[in-house]
Formats: structure tokens, C-alpha cells, sequence
């Protein structure tokens, strides 16, 4: 074996090229170089189709180049072989690449017979350049048929929401309309409980006058059931004098006038007239056009008579009271004389016989004295009190400040000699009846002066607007009055204290609560958390005569 490799890599006797060249250096260079670089292409590109067959492994024929690559490869080493034989006379080395060359070329060749028709049957570059362009018009008109499509998506997206805003639109109304067709209905099952539970008579005709509704009311008024009244004339129930009413009232109606509340007289079913208030509406259709008439009755004749017997009392009482003021003023008045002689002769009898009487008998002579006085006096405020029903002088705008002072001077001596001290705020002026104030606040005042405390007497009288009206005051800082007396002080004749302690009638604040309410007024007492008591009284700034 290893004879036979020698022989194979060993000249075996023959001469090197180089001889048949007669070692011409300008040949040998020549075909030196030109086998080099035959071989360097034959090497290289074998190179380049590994590296392309390895990009594009998609090419179904891939193996032909792989055929290709090392019949060239083969190819490349017989011309390298060449450039070796010009020194060194391998032949059998040179003859056995050949045969290598030989073995892959004819593969090759047979193989590329059998492609070359796959390879007539791929496209030409100008085919293929118009199958591009076929391709960038389709790219193009389907970018175009995408565009419109979006388009047609985009118009049928708004065509979309402008229905389903629509939709949504039909069903908010169609919501809003089942709720008020619900309101309404909850309204008509309300207002027909309404007319079946009233107790007024409610009814409803049509143009011609013939009852159409008949509610429970007018059946307990008028004593027709429903059945009965229904489909009759509305007229059944006028008396006959008063049937010329329903053409007047049928007139307006026609007109669209609703025909208010006003008083009449119907007919009951057993023939008995009653006192009617009666209040009559048009009824309208759909298109708004007058097809009936609601008629409300209402039964006023129990009212009627009260008001009847109300006036008939209101007469009697003032009738009453005309005479028991007129009564109250003659008998003080009538009383006064006799008084006045009986007091003139206890006085008499006092200054003539006390010295010859024990001291029991002066005590006796003094408490006649003394309660013939107090007669005196509560005749005198009794006439008093019963004048001021009998002063009806016009109402004069007055400056409250001149009538204060007035009732200062008329209490000058009593508001001096305890001391007191008057303070008078800013007043206005009002209508009214100035004597009759000037006696309020003389009273007031007096009361301030003569139930003070230990202390001097501290008065002030005051106004403030409140509303429509004048809010008057005078505070005292004396012995005040428990909530539970507040409205008993004002009472005729009421006291809350002894004689002995304060002087009075009891009837001087019952003066004061009757000017008042005559001038349409109010009056009222509070006490003060640190003592002494505040009377208030109001009167309207434009109180009426």
C-alpha cells in the first residue's frame, strides 16, 4: 500500500512539463499565471454560490448549485495541478483529479438537461418587471378598496351612532311619554277618587244639556242615583224661575268662559229647595274644541241659616251691648248724686259729733268716710270705661311725644314727690283719638309710679316700627307681676294687692286694653329678669276709623 501511494505521488520517471516548454521563462510565466488565476476563480466561486445557496434556502433547485460549486471546484484544482506539473511530473496525481473532474462534470450535465426546462419555465425579467407592475397596480387598488372601505366603515360607524343617538332619543321619549301617560293616569285615578269622595255634587254634561256624570256627592245632595239622573236634562234640578239661568250659563260656556262660584237655589229630588254655591268649567277635547261642561254644586243652606242666626245673634249683641253701656253709663251717672249726699253726710257727721264719740264709733265714722270714697272712685272709672264707647271723634295724626308730656303734667305732683324719673325716647306719629291716648299713657305711668320698690322710679317709654305698625313700651324697674297674673291684670275691676298696700279700683288697665283694641291694637305685659315690668301695645300705622 504504501509502494503504491509513492508511485502515485512520485514522477515515475517522466519529465515535467517544464521541458516541453524548454524551461522558456517567459511561457512558463505565462501559463503560470494564467492557470493561478483560472484556479483562484474556479476556488472563489464555488465559495460564492455555498454562500448563496446558504441565504436562499427557499430555492427549490438548491442541490445544482451545490453540483455546480464542486464540478468548479475540481475544475480549479486540474488547472492548479497544471501550474504543479511544470516542476514535478505527478501525472497520476493530475490524471486522478481529472477523473475526479470528470465524475462531477457529468452528473452536472445530465442533471442541468434535466432543469433546464424548470429554468426555460421561470420568468423573464421583463415578465417579471410586468408582473410587479400587475402587482403594485393591485397593491394600489387594494389600498384603494381599503381606503373606500374604511370610508364606507367610517360612514356606516356615524350612520351607526347618528341611528343609535336616534334610537336612544326615541326611547328617552318614548320613556318620558310612558311616565307621563303613568302621571296622567295616576292623575285621572286620582282626581276620579277626587270627584267620587267629594262631597260636593260633581257633574258633567254635554252641549245639549243632558247629564253625562253623576258622582256619589250629587246623589247625597240632590237624591237622584246615577242611574236615574244619567241621560236626563240638567234641568231637573232648577226650580222653575231659575231655568232662565242655564242659556246665560250655556252662552259663556260656549265662549270658553268658566262661570265662577256663585249662589243660587236647586231642586232636590223630593221637591226640596236648597242653597246652592255653583261653579261651572268648559270641558275640552284633544284638538282643544268645547264638546262638554263639569258642573261642581255645593249644598250652603245648613251655612245659610247659621249665617242667618249669626246675624240675628250679632244684632242681639249689639243691641245688648248698646243697651248694657247705656245701662253702665246712667247708673254711675245716677249714682253719683245720692253718693254725693251720703258722703257729704258721714263728712258732716265726722267734723260735728267725732269729739263726743268713743274711739270705736270715729273708727266707724272713718271707714264710711273712706268706702264712700271708693265708691266715689269706682264710679268714676266705670263711667270711664263705659265713655269710650261713646268717643267717636275722628282719628287725628298726633306726635306721640306732646301726648306723653301730657300725661306727665297730668302725674307731675305724684311723679314728684316719689322721686321719679322719666325718660321719653324718640316717638312718631300716628292716628288716633289723643285724649284717649293721653289717658293710656296716664295710666301706664301712674301705674309705674305708684308700684316702684324701694328704689326711686326709673320709667322709659319707648316706639319702634315692627311691620305695618307701632310697637310701643314703657319699662319700670318696680315690683313687676308673675307670669301667671299677666293676663288677669287686665280684667275689670281685677287687683293684686290689698288696698291697704296700693290704692286703686282695679279698672285702670281694663281702660287701657279697650283704648287699644278700639284703635285696633294689642297690649301685653313682660317682666324683666332683674325686676320691674314692661308693657307693649301696638297700633297700625294707618289704622282704619
Amino acid at each position: 500500500m504504501i509502494a503504491a501511494l509513492s508511485d502515485f505521488f512520485s514522477s515515475g520517471g517522466f519529465m515535467p512539463h517544464g521541458h516541453c516548454y524548454f524551461w522558456t521563462r517567459g511561457l512558463i510565466h505565462l501559463h503560470v499565471f494564467s492557470d493561478s488565476l483560472i484556479a483562484a476563480a474556479y476556488f472563489s466561486i464555488p465559495i460564492t454560490l455555498a454562500w448563496f445557496v446558504r441565504r436562499r434556502r427557499d430555492i427549490d433547485f438548491g442541490w445544482m448549485f451545490i453540483l455546480f460549486a464542486v464540478f468548479i471546484l475540481a475544475c480549479g484544482m486540474t488547472h492548479l495541478m497544471e501550474v504543479w506539473n511544470i516542476w514535478h511530473a505527478t501525472y497520476w496525481l493530475s490524471g486522478t483529479v481529472k477523473a475526479i473532474t470528470a465524475a462531477a462534470s457529468v452528473p452536472t450535465a445530465i442533471l442541468l438537461t434535466r432543469l433546464v426546462p424548470q429554468a426555460l419555465a421561470l420568468p423573464s425579467p421583463a415578465q417579471l418587471r410586468g408582473v410587479n407592475i400587475a402587482l403594485e397596480d393591485e397593491v394600489r387598488t387594494r389600498r384603494a378598496a381599503e381606503e373606500k372601505l374604511r370610508e364606507l366603515n367610517a360612514e356606516l360607524e356615524a350612520r351607526v351612532a347618528r341611528r343609535t343617538a336616534d334610537l336612544e332619543a326615541a326611547n328617552e321619549e318614548l320613556r318620558h311619554n310612558l311616565e307621563e301617560r303613568k302621571r296622567a293616569e295616576a292623575s285621572q285615578a286620582q282626581l276620579a277618587a277626587i270627584v267620587q269622595s267629594s262631597g260636593d255634587a260633581i257633574m258633567s254634561k254635554n252641549l245639549d244639556g243632558t247629564i253625562t256624570s253623576w258622582n256619589p256627592g250629587a246623589e247625597r245632595t240632590f237624591g237622584y242615583a246615577a242611574e236615574e239622573a244619567l241621560g236626563k236634562p240638567m234641568l231637573m234640578i232648577f226650580p222653575p224661575e231659575r231655568k232662565k239661568e242655564e242659556p246665560q250659563i250655556f252662552d259663556r260656556i260656549c265662549n270658553g268662559e268658566a262661570v265662577g262660584h256663585f249662589e243660587t237655589e236647586r231642586l232636590r229630588k223630593d221637591g226640596v229647595r236648597i242653597h246652592a254655591s255653583v261653579s261651572i268649567s268648559p270641558i275640552r277635547n284633544s284638538s282643544g274644541q268645547i264638546v262638554a261642561a263639569s258642573t261642581i254644586v255645593r249644598d250652603i243652606t245648613e251655612n245659610k241659616r247659621v249665617e242667618s242666626e249669626m246675624r240675628r245673634m250679632l244684632i242681639e249683641l249689639e243691641r245688648s251691648n248698646q243697651e248694657l253701656q247705656q245701662f253702665a253709663y246712667v247708673a254711675s251717672h245716677d249714682l253719683k248724686e245720692p253718693l254725693r249726699a251720703v258722703t257729704g253726710c258721714v263728712q258732716l257727721l265726722r267734723q260735728q259729733y267725732a269729739p263726743k264719740l268713743d274711739e270705736r264709733g270715729q273708727e266707724f265714722i272713718n271707714h264710711a268716710v273712706g268706702g264712700a270714697l271708693r265708691m266715689q272712685q269706682l264710679i268714676d272709672g266705670l263711667l270711664s270705661y263705659s265713655r269710650l264707647d261713646q268717643q267717636d271723634a275722628e282719628l287725628q295724626m298726633v306726635d306721640f311725644t306732646g301726648i306723653v308730656e301730657r300725661a306727665r303734667s297730668n302725674l307731675e305732683t305724684a311723679i314728684e314727690e316719689s322721686g321719679a324719673r322719666l325718660v321719653i325716647g324718640s316717638m312718631p306719629s300716628v292716628k288716633c283719638h289723643a285724649g284717649q291716648m293721653v289717658q293710656l299713657f296716664q295710666n301706664l305711668l301712674g301705674n309705674a309710679v305708684k308700684f316702684r320698690g324701694d328704689l326711686p322710679a326709673e320709667i322709659h317709654v319707648g316706639a319702634q316700627r315692627k311691620d305695618d305698625a307701632w310697637l310701643f313700651s314703657v319699662r319700670d324697674n318696680g315690683i313687676g307681676i308673675e307670669p301667671e297674673f299677666r293676663e288677669r291684670v287686665f280684667g275689670l275691676f281685677q287687683r293684686l294687692h290689698t288696698r291697704r298696700k296700693y290704692a286703686g279700683t282695679g279698672i285702670g288697665l281694663a281702660i287701657c286694653r279697650k283704648i287699644v283694641e278700639r284703635h285696633h291694637g294689642k297690649i301685653w305685659v313682660d317682666s324683666e329678669e332683674e325686676g320691674g315690668a314692661i308693657f307693649y301695645f301696638t297700633l297700625p300705622d294707618q289704622p282704619s276709623s
